[in-house]
């Protein structure tokens, strides 16, 4: 029966009558074999090609078998490749299986046994590799997810809000509408041990969607912040977006927590990029905790003589 994906085997030691007839058994399966006299052979060849299974005998010419199966183990980048014991003496290739041998093969050698325990060694060992490549994807995966969505909170993550104020600045210059951007603050957060810290930010981001529309984004922004954006929300209406936020909020059940937030609004009409829009909010939510808990604070800067017409107003060339 052919191997389920054709191996690579490496013969180290043994008579070369021997090193032949191992390789022909092992080429019989499938897989492909390349047959070496020394230990240190062996070893130098490990170091520069990958092997799925090694058959290792325990007398050679320069080291010990005992000693290259000793090196092969201390080594993080081949200890995971299996090792077959080659020896004329049941006990001695058996008493290195709780060193680190995967099984024994005893001399002479016959087609019946080398083949059935090296199919089945290169059977686990492909299964060790699928198993430890899907780890790998699944970790890959969680990376991915993890850079555009917050694990605790399942919103959108700083990295992926800002790709998304990108695309709504661009849809503000062509639509000439409004893009409203709320930083959202939990007020006392400081004061919160751990535990019910995580409560808070996933009982506030709830609150959040609940009280924001389909068409607006919300994110989670940092430790103790969440980021809303608005489209066609002037500033008046971001103060009532703001507002609505609060009262949902309010409405979370924490145990021995009232539960409040502050927010800074700005509005795009006078900022002249999407970064300037984030940091206006920004600034106006660090001006509302000088306030106190439930404060909101708009922008300063919308609330000047002549606000409201900025060069980014301009149709786009």
């Amino acid at each position: 029966m052919p191997l389920s994906r054709p191996g690579r085997v490496l013969v180290v030691g043994c008579h070369p009558v021997d090193r032949h007839i191992l390789v022909q058994f092992v080429r019989f399966l499938g897989a492909w074999a390349e047959a070496v006299e020394s230990g240190h052979e062996g070893l130098r060849l490990l170091d520069i090609q990958p092997f799925d299974l090694v058959l290792l005998d325990l007398q050679l010419p320069d080291l010990s078998g005992q000693d290259v199966l000793r090196m092969l183990k201390a080594s993080p980048s081949l200890a995971d490749v299996p090792v077959i014991m080659l020896s004329d003496q049941t006990d001695a290739a058996a008493a290195f299986v709780p060193a680190g041998a995967e099984d024994y093969l005893l001399k002479p050698f016959h087609p019946g046994p080398v083949c059935t325990r090296v199919r089945a060694s290169l059977d686990r060992k492909l299964l060790r590799d699928r198993e430890a490549q899907l780890q790998q994807e699944l970790a890959d995966r969680t990376l991915a997810l993890a850079e555009v969505s917050d694990p605790l909170t399942g919103l959108p993550s700083r990295r992926a809000v800002l790709q998304s104020v990108k695309q709504l600045w661009a849809m503000h210059l062509r639509s000439r509408t409004p893009l409203a951007c709320l930083t959202i603050g939990v007020d006392g957060f400081q004061a919160f041990t751990a535990d019910v810290s995580d409560v808070v930010m996933r009982e506030t981001a709830l609150a959040l969607q609940a009280a924001l529309r389909t068409s607006d984004m919300v994110a989670r922004h940092g430790v103790e912040t969440f980021l809303a954006l608005c489209p066609d929300t002037s500033l008046d209406a971001g103060r009532i977006c703001a507002e609505r936020i609060q009262e949902s909020v309010r409405s979370c059940q924490v145990p021995g927590v009232k539960l409040t937030v502050s927010v800074g609004v700005a509005e795009s009409r006078i900022c002249k990029d999407e970064k300037h829009l984030l940091q206006a909010s920004e600034r106006a939510l660090q001006e509302a905790h000088l306030h106190g808990a439930e404060s909101i604070v708009i922008d300063p800067a919308a609330l000047l003589p002549g606000a409201g017409q900025p060069a980014s107003d301009q149709a786009p060339s």
